[in-house]
């Protein structure tokens, strides 16, 4: 679990990537696709809010992916909900953010219930 200290030191990257990989993960299964879609994600939101610093987006993905395998779903939502506070969007980014998350949802075309409701959760917390 990652500690108060350590969420304390996670800079926006490290939320979105969570959100993302959370989402990938809401199955039970992080395929290769949807990580990749993360990354590519990730890049893609971080061009738009910070156009002019360079982020690493497969060493922050990688930094997340170490720690979020440890994490059971509960644990999850509370790392989600906790972060939320931290980093505060307006609406459009809310709804770009939205939209990745739908997007890395069906990079297997498969969408299950446990999918819904991750989303459902991100979005209410948001």
């Amino acid at each position: 679990m990652v500690t108060e200290l350590e969420l304390k030191k996670w800079d926006l990257e490290h939320f979105l990537s969570y959100l993302y990989l959370t989402i990938g993960y809401a199955d039970g299964v992080l395929l290769n696709e949807e990580v990749e879609a993360a990354k590519k994600k990730l890049r893609g939101f971080l061009l738009q809010m910070k156009p002019k610093q360079v982020v690493n987006a497969d060493k922050v993905v990688a930094e997340v992916l170490v720690e979020i395998q440890k994490h059971s779903s509960a644990e999850k939502m509370e790392i989600i909900k906790t972060l939320s506070k931290k980093f505060e969007f307006d609406t459009e980014d809310k709804l770009e953010i939205i939209s990745d998350l739908t997007d890395i949802v069906t990079v297997d075309d498969v969408v299950d219930l446990e999918e819904h409701k991750t989303l459902a959760y991100i979005r209410s917390v948001l």
